[in-house]
């Protein structure tokens, strides 16, 4: 059985500072303690890649009860066939699309805040990964409930969205989800700007 554990942390931000990226749909304002082994997130962080290795923890200084989804999501791919938004991917530059880097469902929240989920992910982990000679990625986190007998909306059903590197995972829209299931809890924004020095596993100008 897999089984993924996201840790406490408590991040104090002001209540009204939005968490998601301005004109971006579904906003949140309550903030997603997001941490790498010892770095916690601050909001809007500038990472760079080397700092992000592996699966990231993830907690909440409000207690839940229920069940819940997490997703990571890159608004920034470039794709020059797009040149305006549509109503499943709502407020993105010019040129610009949206690619799933994770989504684990099925977790519960911990005493101490941690979420925890005994299923596989639907999504495995894909760490943000911005194309050779590109702007800095804008990546959000999400919390979302997550219904009884929840399924995909069906612009995101009826993918393969692993490994991590297929094409299925372009275009994954936040926006359908928060339709099916009501607002995120909180969120966690964060830009990565291009490093040249991280390992690509042969990649020479792609964008994870």
């Amino acid at each position: 059985m897999y089984s993924s554990l996201f840790t406490a942390s408590l991040l104090l931000v002001p209540t009204v500072l939005c968490q998601t990226p301005p004109g971006i749909s579904p906003a949140a304002s309550k903030n997603l303690g997001v941490r790498y082994n010892d770095l916690t997130l601050s909001a809007n962080q500038l990472l760079p890649e080397s700092t992000i290795p592996g699966t990231p923890t993830v907690s909440l200084d409000q207690s839940l009860t229920g069940t819940y989804m997490v997703m990571l999501v890159d608004q920034s791919i470039p794709q020059s066939s797009i040149t305006s938004t549509g109503p499943q991917v709502q407020g993105l530059q010019p040129c610009r699309t949206t690619r799933l880097h994770w989504l684990q469902t099925s977790l519960s929240q911990t005493s101490s805040g941690t979420f925890v989920s005994n299923s596989s992910a639907i999504a495995e982990y894909g760490s943000p990964l911005p194309g050779l000679d590109d702007i800095a990625h804008t990546y959000v986190f999400w919390l979302f409930p997550q219904p009884a007998n929840f399924t995909l909306p069906p612009w995101d059903a009826g993918r393969v969205y692993n490994p991590i590197e297929v094409y299925a995972r372009m275009n994954f829209s936040t926006n359908v989800i928060a339709q099916e299931v009501g607002a995120p809890i909180a969120a966690s924004l964060v830009s990565v700007p291009v490093s040249v020095s991280m390992p690509r596993a042969g990649e020479h100008n792609s964008v994870w």
